[in-house]
């Protein structure tokens, strides 16, 4: 814990530092199917839909699984444009 004192104009401001109050940086855990979808993401991204589903080649629960979880970690988006579907990554 520290604690500055800061004597400005005669008034006295103290500041209380916490380290257990700094902001933590969280990493993202992904699961295997997460990891798989990501890494293709990555080197192409926007991709269509359908053709990530045929490159990165997981059975349909997997692949469920993966892109709701990159979905829900908000890593992913898929934009809808009529019957055009394509997944980008969120910078």
């Amino acid at each position: 814990m520290s604690l500055f004192s800061n004597n400005i104009n005669g008034s006295r401001e103290s500041v209380l530092f916490f380290p257990q109050m700094k902001p933590e940086s969280k990493l993202i855990e992904l699961t295997e199917e997460e990891k798989t979808i990501y890494d293709h993401l990555k080197k192409a991204h926007p991709i269509l839909l359908g053709e990530l589903k045929s490159t990165v080649a997981l059975s349909n629960k997997k692949w469920d699984k993966g892109m709701k979880g990159l979905s829900k970690k908000d890593l992913i988006k898929v934009h809808v444009e009529g019957e055009k579907k394509t997944v980008k990554l969120n910078t």
